[in-house]
């Protein structure tokens, strides 16, 4: 059998050989393929790719499967957007906390024309970051809005195909997504709120 597995292995091709194995030798496929250094895995995707039976090649497969395809796409969409939108959600509200400091900073240095100098232009350096960052959480959620809608569409769409679990999933991971990105808001508006609060009391306590 050892001479026999390294034969095999110089052939190269996992999947032939596998597929040759457990048609051949459906008992002994397991330790063949541990001989070949070949998972089980190995062994369940060389049953995976065998080609189907023209009679099961039916429209409503072959619509399905796509569907399948749809569904996995508009999901991988629909998590890197909401990701990227809590990333930057959490790099902003940080931008903000560090701006609120130095304005912080500048009310209790009012008069001390040397470090408020210094202040000013960090203060000039946090707010450009703050405003980079509000600009790319906006274009997010614009982008958010038509990701929205592609998902809504690949779930009903395969609804009608037939994928009923593949469309409740994908609504239910929408809904969740939406909920995600709406608590990340809430947080920000407050900060927000917070920090233009600040920066008014700064502006009445430098005119006194």
């Amino acid at each position: 059998m050892n001479v026999f597995c390294r034969t095999f292995n110089r052939l190269g091709n996992k999947y032939v050989i596998l597929k040759f194995l457990k048609r051949s030798f459906p008992l002994y496929t397991k330790t063949w393929a541990s001989k070949l250094n070949y998972s089980i895995v190995a062994l369940c995707v060389a049953k995976k790719i065998e080609l189907q039976s023209p009679k099961n090649l039916t429209h409503e497969y072959l619509i399905q499967q796509a569907s399948s395809v749809a569904v996995n796409a508009a999901t991988q969409l629909l998590t890197q957007t909401v990701v990227a939108i809590i990333d930057t959600g959490e790099e902003y509200s940080k931008a903000l906390s560090d701006l609120m400091s130095l304005l912080e900073d500048s009310r209790n240095v009012f008069g001390n024309d040397h470090v408020q100098q210094e202040l000013s232009d960090l203060l000039i350096a946090a707010r450009s970051k703050v405003n980079d960052f509000k600009t790319q959480l906006i274009q997010l959620d614009s982008l958010l809005t038509y990701v929205e809608k592609m998902v809504v569409s690949t779930a009903e769409t395969s609804f009608l195909a037939g994928a009923e679990f593949l469309s409740t999933s994908l609504s239910e991971r929408l809904i969740n997504a939406k909920s995600q990105v709406d608590d990340v808001k809430r947080k920000i508006k407050i900060l927000e709120d917070e920090c233009l609060v600040l920066q008014k009391n700064v502006i009445i306590d430098t005119k006194d």
